[in-house]
């Protein structure tokens, strides 16, 4: 094994360990999540909100601009 293949075994354990703490968090959460909001919430969802990689990363105008396209169509409505 060559030191890039090492490397990208490690990140892939430190992925799987994060993914792990963050699976213990979820279902420790979830009965309270359930409670709160009255759905269930699947755990690529959770994983998502708690990491960020659902975030909006387009420019602030832009997010902006379609919220106040969203409110028009809705006003004429």
């Amino acid at each position: 094994m060559d030191i890039f293949e090492f490397c990208d075994f490690i990140i892939l354990a430190i992925k799987k360990d994060k993914k792990d703490f963050y699976y213990s968090q979820y279902t420790a959460l979830l009965p309270r999540i359930i409670q709160v909001t009255g759905k269930y919430m699947p755990f690529n969802d959770f994983y998502d909100t708690i990491t960020g990689a659902n975030l909006d990363l387009r420019p602030a105008e832009e997010i902006v601009e379609e919220s106040r396209e969203i409110r028009r169509r809705l006003e004429n409505k």
